[in-house]
């Protein structure tokens, strides 16, 4: 009887805090994480204004993709290193290519130039 098909229930998305910066696949919970911290520039710094203790995604301009960044609170001890923002990957791999990208990126002038778009 096609009038009884199943109501289909909208797959869960996954916590953008548990997501790889570079591959955006899932981090498990008792996975191992790769973390990178990064120092912007001044410019760029001041746009990440009220993001603080959340996940932004910036666009890249190497690759037209897109990446997640965690903007530390003030009194996180990244902060007191010097890093305005922290990526997580997934895998070593994962965490080399994106130090590359972010090389790459600096190369072209890749610093956002708009507010990032919170995740969720």
């Amino acid at each position: 009887m096609n009038w009884m098909k199943r109501k289909r229930h909208p797959a869960e998305e996954p916590d953008p805090l548990a997501l790889c910066a570079l591959c955006h696949r899932e981090i498990g919970d008792e996975a191992e994480r790769f973390v990178r911290g990064a120092k912007l520039r001044p410019q760029a710094r001041q746009l990440l204004e009220g993001h603080m203790g959340t996940l932004v995604s910036m666009d890249l301009v190497s690759t037209g993709g897109t990446f997640y960044a965690i903007v530390p609170t003030p009194d996180s001890p990244a902060v007191a290193k010097g890093y305005d923002i922290l990526f997580q990957a997934c895998s070593q791999a994962c965490a080399d290519a994106l130090d590359a990208l972010l090389k790459e990126e600096l190369k072209l002038g890749g610093q956002p130039d708009k507010p990032p778009a919170a995740g969720g």
